[in-house]
């Protein structure tokens, strides 16, 4: 007589396929950061087959085909999928919104940084704020651009992009006050980072409108220095020659 026993002979424990699937999305983020982005595309690939609950995975491939193989519509699906699987992952959140954005859909995209930043426990909502203020920049749209941008400097000080879009809109509608304060105390922390000489641009032709020779000089020439090529360039020149 044979016996049949339920349950003697099991497979790999959920814990255990959750844990391996983790190794391979962690090697496959390790792969991406080498530039060996096949063999990360691979990694997540082994991930999903092992536990397709792995939201990680998910977004992560997403980020490979959104950056690395062009496939915009490939990254949406990996990006909703892992919302689908966390509806309170953030990450994939943003992540979907810069592909949406990317792909001119802007009223979703903007739906999507706002639904990163009202999860509470989002690691870096500074990021999802200054994405919204760039979609509503393309919405055309620049109090709302304005409040985002602030909102972003005020969670993070020290994000160069916010604050500089902050200040290129500030000086735009003639909030030359605030472009000093804010570019002011930024560039005593942080004097040179990737478009350090938008900063000290923008902050010599508030210099100049506020009747601060010396200081207008100072910060054109340092724009200048950094970038004697910039589009701002021409109108640089243009202010320290008056400034003579």
């Amino acid at each position: 007589m044979v016996v049949f026993l339920a349950g003697c002979a099991t497979g790999p424990s959920q814990v255990e396929r959750e844990r391996k699937a983790q190794a391979h999305t962690k090697l496959g983020g390790s792969y991406m950061a080498e530039g060996k982005f096949q063999d990360a595309y691979v990694e997540f690939q082994k991930a999903i087959e092992i536990n397709p609950q792995d939201k990680e995975a998910h977004n992560a491939l997403g980020l490979l085909f959104e950056f690395q193989f062009v496939k915009g519509d490939e990254a949406e699906k990996a990006y909703r999928r892992a919302i689908e699987i966390d509806p309170g992952y953030s990450e994939a959140y943003n992540n979907l919104g810069v592909n949406l954005t990317r792909r001119k859909r802007f009223a979703e995209a903007k739906e999507m940084f706002q639904k990163a930043i009202q999860n509470p426990v989002y690691r870096t909502p500074d990021a999802a704020h200054f994405n919204l203020g760039l979609v509503h920049l393309e919405m055309k749209d620049k109090g709302e651009a304005k409040k985002a941008f602030r909102e972003a400097t005020r969670i993070n000080p020290g994000y160069p992009a916010a604050r500089l879009a902050l200040a290129q809109l500030q000086f735009e509608s003639g909030e030359c006050q605030e472009v000093e304060t804010g570019l002011r105390e930024f560039l005593r922390f942080r004097p040179e980072f990737p478009g350090s000489y938008k900063a000290h641009y923008f902050l010599g032709m508030c210099y100049f409108k506020s009747g601060k020779g010396k200081e207008a000089r100072a910060s054109l020439e340092q724009a200048l220095k950094l970038e004697p090529a910039a589009p701002e360039a021409p109108e640089a020149r243009r202010i320290l020659n008056l400034l003579r």
